[in-house]
């Protein structure tokens, strides 16, 4: 059977989770790959859970994937990173956007905000790399273009969807008014994830 690539991003509502998502299929769209999307969101606009599900390989018969499957979970905000570590696939790669974003039941008091999120994740997934890709989003002066920054992380695990293919999905998905700091966004992603590389090595 040819080999298809998992990927999940998630996160909350707000975070550019879909947008991301989109990016990533229209990348590997331009790299020529057969792609299928899934997004899946509940109350998005309150903070609610939000997941995105992208495959791409030579052929691709169904757009979601289940439990133990993922090759790649993209997490945006750390309890999000643990709810949906189950999707892992047991030599899968989890990168984190190391962000607390409380949700609705643990802001209103009905439940706690569970603690040691980071040991954890490191404790349950081998393979794990942790970024401040809002406060580098930050100090490029758009918080929000944190979800173009993980791509940017994301895209250098990639070797398959080519630097070409992801300019092309940026250029055809952002407008152009945003265009060219979600670019310098992307770069950064590129260029954090090689200095981690660098330490880890």
């Amino acid at each position: 059977m040819p080999k298809v690539t998992n990927i999940a991003l998630v996160g909350v509502g707000g975070q550019g989770i879909i947008l991301a998502g989109k990016v990533l299929a229209q990348a590997a769209v331009n790299a020529g790959f057969d792609v299928k999307l899934a997004e899946i969101h509940g109350m998005a606009q309150r903070g609610g859970s939000v997941i995105t599900q992208v495959r791409f390989g030579e052929q691709v018969f169904a757009p979601t994937f289940g439990n133990g499957t993922a090759d790649y979970l993209v997490a945006f905000e750390r309890l999000e990173a643990l709810r949906h570590l189950p999707l892992l696939a047991e030599q899968g790669v989890l990168l984190l956007s190391d962000t607390l974003l409380q949700p609705i039941t643990t802001a209103t008091g009905m439940a706690a905000y569970p603690r040691n999120i980071i040991e954890q994740l490191k404790e349950k997934c081998p393979r794990f790399a942790s970024f401040s890709a809002e406060y580098a989003a930050e100090k490029l002066g758009n918080p929000k273009v944190a979800n173009i920054l993980m791509l940017g992380i994301l895209s250098t695990y990639l070797s398959d969807i080519p630097e070409t293919a992801w300019q092309e999905a940026l250029d055809q998905l952002i407008p152009e008014k945003y265009l060219a700091i979600n670019k310098e966004a992307f770069a950064t992603g590129v260029g954090l994830a090689a200095q981690q590389n660098e330490v880890a090595g």
